[in-house]
């Protein structure tokens, strides 16, 4: 009798321990959210138009920025860009005290302006989540414009 009562006593207290080792399981509960965002890059490839003539148009560069959205939403707001360098208070591209305007600038076909105000480049619609697209840029040279290696800084921004 002393036997089975210990064993009794055993298979109880085995019991026991797995109800106490299984009161003590937990389950967490994982939770993420995912909101929209938009995640511009973009990379130079080419920005040097070579040699030009006045009175001409340069070669066209044909994929001057690739733009890419690795994001999963448009961005708020259409890519825009500007000159930053200037003389005097014509902006563009620059030699010495001469000023390429950028009117005679194009980025993706969109001629800019000769002052500080951008312009829409690329708009919302071409920069849904995924996109990997090239932006094409063009530079005019007037008749008479002064000869010399002009340089031009360009501003792109957008609002996520």
């Amino acid at each position: 009798m002393r036997k089975t009562l210990l064993l009794g006593i055993l298979v109880v207290a085995g019991l026991l321990m797995y109800i106490s080792f299984a009161a003590a399981a937990q389950s967490p509960i994982y939770t993420a959210s995912v909101g929209l965002t938009s995640n511009i890059i973009i990379i130079e490839m080419d920005t040097s138009f070579g040699s030009c003539t006045a009175n001409s148009n340069c070669t066209p560069i044909l994929e001057s920025l690739r733009i890419q959205n690795t994001g999963n939403a448009a961005p708020g707001s259409a890519i825009s860009g500007n000159f930053t360098t200037n003389v005097s208070t014509t902006y563009g591209l620059n030699f010495t005290t001469n000023a390429l305007a950028g009117t005679n600038f194009r980025l993706n076909n969109t001629a800019f302006t000769s002052t500080s105000v951008g312009v829409s480049v690329v708009g919302v619609s071409d920069l849904g989540a995924g996109v990997d697209t090239t932006i094409p840029a063009g530079l005019q040279i007037p008749a008479g414009q002064a000869a010399g290696a002009y340089t031009g800084t360009v501003l792109l921004s957008w609002t996520v």
